[in-house]
């Protein structure tokens, strides 16, 4: 059941400051940079809180080719994230690779990024980020 989902209409992953559901985000692919005639460019998710619906849910969903292991590559601008799920469990799944959480961590392309437990997490708590993220200074 999604309970409350904050994104943004413009279609722009870095739009969207809170979310619940089944992913945080995916992607059908990296963005291609440097091929002739085309207009180089990085999507990005940063700065973001992400409730998952379940245990051991995909945090990150992105198909296509990249290489985890050359970070002058990586055309996707990840960090600062606040993830909650059940069990503080969830899985990435990039370019054909999956990884626990604790082991994308280790590539260091999402620094920052952290995953707590969610059981604590009220239906207010998550109202109040989502209000947090849409008015800043209300209460």
């Amino acid at each position: 059941m999604q309970l409350l989902t904050f994104a943004s209409s413009s279609g722009s992953l870095k739009d969207a400051a809170v979310q619940y559901g089944p992913r945080c985000v995916m992607l059908q692919a990296l963005p291609q940079t440097g091929r002739p005639g085309m207009h180089d460019w990085d999507e990005a998710y940063r700065g973001n809180t992400c409730v998952l619906a379940t245990e051991d849910e995909t945090y990150l969903q992105v198909g296509g080719q990249c290489d985890t292991t050359d970070k002058s590559a990586f055309t996707f601008i990840l960090g600062d994230n606040k993830l909650y799920s059940p069990g503080a469990k969830s899985k990435v799944s990039m370019c054909g690779k999956n990884f626990e959480f604790a082991d994308w961590m280790k590539t260091e392309l999402d620094a920052g990024t952290t995953l707590q437990d969610s059981k604590a997490l009220t239906a207010q708590d998550i109202v109040d980020m989502g209000m947090k993220a849409i008015a800043p200074g209300a209460k």
